[in-house]
């Protein structure tokens, strides 16, 4: 797995990717979720989650990178679609929450998802941003509700306004109570207003699986063909200047939209 130290974060060049949340049973496509991709000088990918991992232990520096990656995903995305950005509450820090408000509140169709909850803390500060995203009519969902490595806030639950069902549902056996909770956890969505969405589709089987549920939503590799990733790089080193330099609360980072990349589907 490569690399990756804190004091290097200024070599990396930021992205993203589109991945698109389907309608199971129309396959159209109902929005796309934005995802940050890192690469170093030499073009190599550098996995997200060791970035935001090292992140996590500086929090100043993670709240910048937070808000210019989201300020990268808003100006970059499909035109006329609802938008899905994560948004960890951790990397929200008072020299950057007023941007990332003032960005989110002047987007007309965005949904921001939160990460699952690790720890009763995490709990705590998912229920501040969701009353705080509601204050400004901002729509959330549950991110990765059920995954190995994640607790369920039932209060964090009852808040949302749509829920996704993380891929390792899909990896249960059937002979435990485990399917019975999923699908209970689906009708409390329904009973309660809440849109679903199951990950990581990646077969037809797959498919056929998340329409015997009667989930609203899809998502996963099965979809890849239909991916966008624009083929603009943003240097960080650049962009976080920029943002030191703009004390306002309605900059932007200057990166001009191009033409996307499309994935070539992979095979079931």
């Amino acid at each position: 797995m490569p690399q990756f130290h804190i004091e290097d974060i200024n070599q990396l060049s930021m992205s993203c990717q589109y991945q698109c949340i389907i309608n199971p049973n129309t396959q159209d496509i109902c929005g796309y979720e934005a995802l940050t991709r890192f690469t170093d000088p030499n073009q190599n990918l550098i996995p997200p989650n060791i970035v935001f991992d090292a992140l996590h232990e500086h929090p100043e520096q993670f709240a910048s990178i937070e808000l210019i990656a989201k300020q990268f995903q808003i100006q970059h995305a499909p035109q006329n679609s609802r938008l899905f950005i994560n948004l960890d509450p951790h990397a929200l820090q008072p020299h950057t929450q007023p941007l990332m408000f003032d960005l989110l509140i002047r987007h007309q169709d965005i949904v921001v998802e939160i990460i699952e909850n690790t720890c009763i803390q995490d709990a705590a500060l998912s229920k501040t941003l969701i009353d705080e995203l509601k204050r400004f009519n901002i729509p959330c969902a549950l991110d990765d509700v059920g995954a190995k490595h994640a607790m369920l806030s039932l209060e964090v639950l009852s808040k949302v306004d749509l829920v996704k069902f993380d891929k390792s549902w899909l990896e249960y056996d059937e002979s435990t109570s485990l399917p019975q909770l999923l699908s209970a956890l689906i009708q409390f969505a329904k009973v309660s207003g809440k849109k679903t969405v199951l990950e990581g589709i990646e077969t037809r089987q797959q498919l056929a699986f998340a329409q015997s549920l009667s989930v609203d939503y899809v998502q996963g590799f099965y979809f890849q063909s239909l991916f966008l990733t624009p083929k603009h790089n943003l240097p960080l080193s650049n962009a976080l200047a920029q943002q030191a330099n703009i004390p306002t609360a309605n900059h932007k980072i200057d990166c001009n939209a191009e033409p996307y990349i499309h994935l070539m589907k992979q095979s079931s």
